[in-house]
């Protein structure tokens, strides 16, 4: 078993501690020959962890116009997962209820190699 495996099976096993099938809504635009096309799609679910980041509960509340988010949340997912985050395109998700927002996607790599996503999260409440 290479490094690379391994850390992947690390990824894969932090996760089944507390997995959620998440279903990812992806929206924005992309280039297509030539043309900007709008997408609107929603994607199969996915193996994921959703968590609070820092070990706290504490709720820090930000108002943006009428929008009110909490910034504690991340997500772990597989190396492969299928999950945005950028200026053309949004993804968001609902999680035991709750409306979700990616603000980031930091993959985590070993030796060039892909062994897992990290991603930041806004609760929008």
């Amino acid at each position: 078993m290479t490094i690379v495996e391994m850390r992947r099976r690390h990824t894969e096993w932090n996760i089944s501690q507390n997995p959620s099938d998440i279903i990812i809504e992806r929206k924005g635009q992309k280039r297509e020959g030539g043309k900007i096309v709008n997408i609107n799609e929603t994607l199969d679910p996915q193996r994921m962890r959703v968590f609070v980041s820092g070990g706290s509960e504490n709720v820090v509340v930000e108002t943006i116009g009428e929008r009110q988010i909490d910034r504690y949340y991340r997500l772990l997912a597989s190396w492969d997962a299928d999950i945005q985050a950028g200026t053309e395109v949004k993804d968001s998700l609902v999680h035991n209820g709750q409306r979700y927002e990616v603000k980031s996607v930091n993959l985590q790599s070993i030796n060039g190699y892909a062994v897992g996503k990290q991603c930041l999260i806004e609760r929008v409440l």
